[in-house]
């Protein structure tokens, strides 16, 4: 009897875990693909997207992508600094769209 408990909890621990890191690995998946879409919706904007506004338009890929995903990351958990922001429109319905995915992320 006492094996089929360890048994039991050992199943149990793993497809716990396994379940959180699937959740884990989807949400980094999903940060990354906002991320780069920010980034590139940035890119299209030109002059009066927001890496022009923080005068990015010359710096490396890499400055930018961490920027965008920084910017994700605080959209997605609600915490919003305000320091990277969306300026022209397209910026702004993305970022709202952002916004809903993560409140139902954590409505569910």
């Amino acid at each position: 009897l006492s094996a089929v408990i360890k048994t039991d909890y050992y199943t149990t621990t793993v497809t716990r875990g396994a379940t959180l890191f699937r959740f884990q690995l989807t949400g980094l998946i999903f940060a990354h693909c906002c991320a780069c879409c920010f980034f590139a919706i940035g890119a299209v904007g030109g002059a009066e997207g927001w890496p022009a506004f923080w005068g990015l338009t010359d710096a490396a890929v890499t400055t930018c992508y961490v920027r965008s995903l920084y910017w994700c990351v605080t959209t997605l958990t609600t915490v919003g600094y305000g320091d990277i922001v969306p300026l022209t429109e397209i910026e702004i319905i993305f970022t709202c769209l952002v916004m809903f995915i993560g409140v139902l992320g954590y409505s569910a």
